[in-house]
């Protein structure tokens, strides 16, 4: 009996320095259970692979970031054996509100795998730079064993916004009402002149008003559209939905009447076109003079016969302008610009 006694205590005490510890059961010959400290050093590995997270934060904002870690021990990671990321530098600190961040329940990490972290972090809520890094752990309630690459460290910069007043109406600049449109409503537009938060204060932008009686029977003319059309014999000429660098083509425009009386310009009426390309303007064009007679709600398309061959650019019509001279009594006298930019391109078919 005292022979097989020092045998047992013999085996024990191998099994102890080799740095293994057992939960013997009721026998001797009971099975043990595995705990983190059961695992030699040697067989736990890890390789820091990358990292996303942002290097500038508001004080107490959150922010989403993750880690990717590969195992390059003999020891699989799982949630169940406490393999987790803590946090370093220093090391258990709660700086981002967390100090580990668990594997999944379903996580089984072998040796040459990778596992991504993805967490939420909380910035402090005092402004200044602040370490961010990380390492593999493994630990239970009386061991806690780090092992593999630190993860290169990111001093993240936690900063505080100024705080912006609230507006008020002595924040906003306006301009000039605009002339009493046929449906008695005028507006304007407001801007803030200094940067501060909601629309607070905001003046209206928008007024009844009287048209005057000398104004309410007049025609108002405008420029509906403008358009590269081309010029090879279609009749009428066919608007150039995609215009290719190469194309030779023209141009035709659409006037309408928007006002209540009838626009009566026999005598001519001046129009005034203006075409760049990457905002040099195009030679060759200049004023001309229409002639027709446009009743309240007409519109007409007129062209000219002068041309260009594209090229790749941005082309414009800027500030065409109907009525250049004033020459008709309008209801509204500002609205006769149109400007609209056209983007050619090389022709895809093309070699």
């Amino acid at each position: 009996m005292e022979k097989n006694n020092k045998i047992v205590l013999g085996a024990v005490f191998i099994l102890l320095i080799s740095g293994l510890s057992f939960n013997f059961l009721d026998s001797i010959t009971g099975q043990a259970e595995q705990s983190v400290s059961d695992v030699f050093s040697t067989d736990l590995g890890a390789a820091f692979i990358s990292q996303n997270v942002s290097t500038q934060l508001k004080a107490g904002d959150t922010a989403k970031v993750s880690i990717i870690m590969q195992n390059t021990g003999k020891t699989t990671w799982t949630k169940a054996n406490n393999y987790k990321l803590g946090s370093q530098n220093p090391q258990d600190n709660l700086i981002w509100g967390l100090s580990r961040v668990e594997l999944d329940s379903k996580d089984t990490i072998s040796l040459g795998q990778q596992k991504k972290f993805t967490f939420d972090i909380t910035a402090p809520s005092t402004p200044g730079t602040y370490n961010f890094q990380w390492k593999m752990l493994g630990e239970n309630v009386k061991n806690v064993n780090w092992f593999g690459q630190t993860t290169p460290n990111i001093g993240i910069d936690v900063i505080v916004l100024p705080v912006l007043p609230i507006c008020t109406i002595n924040d906003w600049s306006c301009t000039n009402w605009d002339l009493c449109q046929s449906n008695n409503q005028q507006t304007r537009s407001c801007t803030k002149t200094i940067n501060c938060l909601t629309d607070n204060g905001k003046p209206a932008e928008t007024q009844s008003c009287v048209v005057s009686a000398d104004l309410i029977n007049l025609p108002d003319l405008i420029i509906m559209d403008v358009n590269f059309v081309d010029i090879n014999g279609n009749v009428p000429r066919q608007v150039v939905n995609t215009p290719y660098a190469g194309d030779r083509v023209s141009f035709d425009y659409i006037i309408k009447n928007i006002g209540i009386g009838t626009a009566s310009f026999y005598n001519g009426i001046v129009m005034t076109p203006k075409i760049t390309k990457d905002n040099v303007e195009l030679t060759g064009l200049g004023p001309f003079i229409t002639t027709l007679s446009l009743q309240a709600g007409a519109s007409f398309t007129g062209g000219l016969a002068w041309s260009t061959i594209l090229d790749v650019g941005n082309y414009c019509f800027k500030d065409f302008k109907i009525d250049s001279f004033n020459n008709i009594v309008e209801f509204d006298e500002t609205n006769n610009i149109f400007t609209k930019c056209i983007q050619v391109v090389s022709n895809p078919s093309l070699p």
